[in-house]
């Protein structure tokens, strides 16, 4: 299993976390990196 990071939680990144997390038995994200604690909230 490919354990992940990423980094920005903006559109994109939630869109793409969304889409692998809890589906494949491949990749896991451990990790995220924001600079705005309050925009990754939303």
């Amino acid at each position: 299993m490919l354990e992940l990071a990423i980094v920005g939680l903006g559109g994109w990144g939630r869109r793409l976390v969304e889409s692998v997390q809890g589906t494949s038995d491949k990749v896991h994200f451990v990790r995220a990196v924001v600079t705005d604690m309050e925009k990754s909230k939303a």
